[in-house]
């Protein structure tokens, strides 16, 4: 009789697993064709909740999802216990927050997103960008919160691949790479404002 519950037992924590693996795997973000966010898509046809997905899982040992939200939801930033430098990007944050927009849900400011950070990362991937996919140029844009319009104008070359990633310092915000693209961002923001 035991042997017997055990069994059944099994197999219903087995068909459990199995339930929430499928659940699972339907609820993973993807932009809705009707929210106007085709510019995101960098040159392979990835939208930026799949480009974030790769770079989140950089830091993860090759593991990383990003949940599917709606309207009344947000991605908030990590937290001190779940930060590390892909998630402490403001190009991952770039590439998240227009994940959210494309599902048409909201946004938070940089500064709200990177409080738990112990080093942040501004216009800068401080790892390898993953082969199989490629960052658009306006996820690098550095900016105290997302904005759709700004990242439309900028556009999606140059890329960033593994082949072209910079390699960021100890100091993420004083290497040479960050600096060319921070002063590149203020010529754009000024180019914007004349």
């Amino acid at each position: 009789m035991v042997q017997m519950i055990s069994s059944s037992l099994l197999t219903a924590i087995f068909a459990l697993f199995l339930y929430v693996g499928h659940v699972h795997a339907l609820d993973v973000a993807s932009c809705n064709a009707s929210a106007g966010f085709d510019w995101s898509y960098n040159s392979l046809s990835q939208d930026p909740c799949t480009v974030a997905t790769y770079l989140g899982a950089v830091c993860n040992n090759g593991q990383y999802t990003i949940p599917a939200i709606n309207s009344t939801e947000f991605y908030s930033g990590p937290t001190s216990v779940t930060q590390n430098e892909c998630r402490c990007s403001s190009v991952f944050y770039s590439l998240l927050m227009a994940c959210a927009q494309c599902q048409e849900a909201s946004i938070t400011t940089w500064t709200s997103y990177a409080q738990n950070c112990s080093t942040i990362y501004v216009g800068i991937f401080p790892d390898d960008i993953p082969s199989g996919t490629a960052v658009p140029h306006w996820a690098t844009l550095s900016s105290a919160e997302f904005d759709a319009t700004t990242a439309e104008a900028a556009g999606d070359s140059p890329e960033l691949t593994g082949a072209t990633q910079v390699t960021s310092s100890s100091t993420p915000t004083s290497s040479t790479s960050s600096v060319r693209l921070q002063e590149e961002w203020l010529e754009e923001l000024l180019d914007l404002l004349s």
